[in-house]
């Protein structure tokens, strides 16, 4: 299937909405206006603290877990799996998501997210989002879902949502 030029009946298996996907609360409808009527997803993958370029490719490898062709594994999560973000909510203020991928390189961001200073939650049209006041859903590599406040410590160089973004920066977290 070719997804640049889907023809008039583009498959059905990419509209079927999947309940799963989706978080209870988010008002965006089942197919995605905003991505090509698609079945939207709720969440998006950890690209990481790079910034997704837009309607550029995205670079071959990010330091996130997912990101086309990715084959991130637990053995390359060096910061380790409670500190790594593996995916997140993604609502309505950044143009939700769909749940089967990307569209094409230039559109990765169909899919992931990215967790640049420029993207912060809530903010931008590559950022992690939620409907939820003033925060969003986390799953953690280790398993874990954690609420974490937008006002959470960004910055150009590593506050602690770009750290928590990034699998193997070494960096040290604190609180948070």
């Amino acid at each position: 299937m070719n997804f640049h030029e889907p023809g008039k009946n583009p498959a059905k298996l990419l509209k079927t909405i999947l309940p799963v996907y989706r978080c209870p609360s988010d008002p965006m409808a089942d197919l995605n206006p905003l991505r090509g009527n698609w079945a939207t997803s709720s969440y998006s993958g950890n690209a990481g603290d790079e910034r997704l370029p837009g309607s550029l490719d995205t670079p071959a490898k990010m330091n996130g877990i997912m990101w086309r062709n990715s084959s991130i594994g637990f053995r390359d999560i060096l910061d380790g799996t409670s500190n790594t973000f593996l995916v997140g909510e993604r609502g309505l203020s950044s143009a939700s998501g769909i749940w089967f991928g990307v569209t094409k390189n230039q559109n990765e961001n169909d899919a992931i997210s990215d967790c640049s200073h420029h993207s912060q939650m809530n903010r931008s049209i590559t950022s992690f989002s939620s409907h939820h006041s003033k925060g969003v859903h986390f799953l953690m590599c280790d398993g874990r879902v954690t609420f974490l406040s937008e006002k959470l410590e960004s910055k150009l160089e590593l506050g602690i949502y770009q750290k928590l973004a990034n699998r193997n920066d070494g960096q040290p977290l604190g609180n948070f």
